[in-house]
């Protein structure tokens, strides 16, 4: 249920370098559109917690986002988003179809589905998404 600081680190890192070196994307476009991010579903975790009570995303999560825009960019975020959404659907309901209950204050670790949500999106980027990084 953790995602460890120096992976998220080494995510961001190896993403600016492959988007700047690779790419030829501009640096600071790199560095502007994770912090932006960042920002955005650090507030949207405020405001959740303040009106639910409960925490419904995590720092880490938080953080992988913004990590994962240095790869995919802020135009292939949505996609790895909705992947990794429909990710975690898919696995809360076969464990429903296997009889586990599920309890709405039940938690579930997103981390990997982000993973999965990033590495489809990277791998697919010019074939679907056809997205300026």
């Amino acid at each position: 249920m953790i995602i460890p600081n120096v992976l998220n680190a080494t995510l961001a890192i190896t993403g600016i370098l492959v988007s700047v070196l690779s790419l030829h994307t501009a640096f600071l476009s790199i560095v502007l559109q994770p912090v932006s991010v960042v920002a955005l579903f650090w507030r949207i975790a405020q405001l959740y917690s303040h009106f639910r009570k409960v925490d419904g995303l995590g720092g880490g999560d938080i953080k992988f986002l913004g990590a994962a825009t240095c790869w995919v960019g802020a135009f292939g975020l949505p996609w790895a988003l909705l992947i990794a959404s429909l990710s975690g659907l898919t696995l809360a309901l076969c464990r429903h179809l296997m009889g586990h209950r599920l309890k709405a204050a039940q938690r579930l670790a997103f981390g990997p589905h982000l993973s999965l949500g990033l590495f489809v999106t990277w791998m697919m980027r010019d074939a679907i998404f056809n997205f300026p990084t």
